[in-house]
Order: structure tokens, then C-alpha cells, then sequence
């Protein structure tokens, strides 16, 4: 502890002198300055021709930096140029496929226009599912499907839905019979029906 002790003050003093040396008035401080000497490219620079070209390459640098600023914001305007010039074009696509579609095309061929369909008659009902096989088929089918099952189910309030809906799917294949056997029936009049 005690070496160390000596060492410091010894560093301390030396100083000390150092700085008496440097501040004294008949010292020339060029005398006493250490030339930095810096080793570039295999040659010794000296303090000012070291600064000099460090100072050129910060220049390069900087000239660098502000083409790529001035190329990036020229490409960005260049961009935006172009993206705007493909909205516009896509919005006159839009228009011009909006008024294509909108003309009206001429008809061709034989069209039947019927502004109003009447109801149905009794006579509509027996020529479609009376004197039609394939009607006949159809209204077999939705009998055994629809109307040859009990309209009541057991339960509780489900069931009360479940036997109202089933009454209602028997009552459409009904009203098609009626409609059906009231054709049917010498007595009917289509100008009954009017």
C-alpha cells in the first residue's frame, strides 16, 4: 500500500512540473507539441494532411447522403405521379363499363310481356296436377310426404308447434284437392271463378 502511495505522489509531482514547464513565459509551446503522425494507404500523414482528407471524405460522404435524399424524394414524387395517373385511369375503366352495361340491349326473337299474372283458377289446378302425369306424380308425392301423417304430437310446447306446423303442410295438399274436385265438378263455371 505504502508503494503505491510513493507512486502516486510521484506521478503527482511530475505533473506538477509538467505543467510549470508548459505555463512558464519563455517556453515556446511548437517546441514542446507532439506531431501526430497517422499512417494511411502505406504513408505517413502529418496532423493538417490528415485532417484535410478526412475532412474531403466527410464532404464525399455528405455529397453522397444528399443524392440519395434527392433520388429517393424524385422517385417518390415520380410514384405518386404514377399512382395517381392509374386511379384515374381505373375510374374511367369503371365509367365506361358502367355505361356499357347500362344501354339497353336490343331484344331479339319473340318476347311475351305480361305485366300481371292472374291468380290461379280451379281449372289451372286440374290441368296442372290432374291431367298432367307428372303432376299427378308431384301431388302423390307431397300427399304421402305431407298429409298421410297425424297432425298431433304429444309433448308440450314444442309439440303444440310441431302439431300447428304439420296441420298447415296437410291444409296446402287439401286446398289442391279442393281446387282440384271443384274443376272436377259438372256444376263449375270458370266465370264462377271471375
Amino acid at each position: 500500500m505504502i508503494y503505491v502511495l510513493i507512486i502516486f505522489i510521484t506521478l503527482f509531482v511530475a505533473a506538477l512540473a509538467w505543467v510549470a514547464i508548459l505555463k512558464s513565459e519563455n517556453h515556446d509551446l511548437k517546441d514542446t507539441a507532439i506531431t501526430l503522425k497517422v499512417l494511411k494507404d502505406g504513408k505517413w500523414l502529418g496532423a493538417q494532411e490528415w485532417q484535410s482528407e478526412v475532412t474531403q471524405e466527410v464532404d464525399q460522404w455528405k455529397e453522397k447522403y444528399w443524392d440519395e435524399n434527392r433520388l429517393h424524394l424524385d422517385t417518390r414524387l415520380e410514384l405518386d405521379h404514377y399512382t395517381q395517373v392509374a386511379i384515374d385511369l381505373q375510374a374511367q375503366i369503371d365509367e365506361l363499363t358502367i355505361t356499357k352495361t347500362t344501354e339497353e340491349q336490343p331484344e331479339q326473337g319473340t318476347f311475351v310481356k305480361q305485366r300481371k299474372l292472374s291468380a290461379a283458377t280451379p281449372d289451372t289446378y286440374r290441368n296442372v296436377f290432374d291431367l298432367d302425369i307428372n303432376g299427378q306424380r308431384v301431388l302423390d308425392h307431397l300427399q304421402l310426404t305431407f298429409a298421410n301423417k297425424s297432425t298431433y304430437v304429444r309433448g308440450g310446447q314444442d309439440a303444440e308447434r310441431e302439431s300447428c306446423y304439420r296441420a298447415g303442410q296437410a291444409s296446402v295438399i287439401g286446398f289442391i284437392f279442393n281446387q282440384v274436385n271443384r274443376a272436377n265438378n259438372p256444376d263449375y263455371k270458370e266465370s264462377d271463378n271471375d
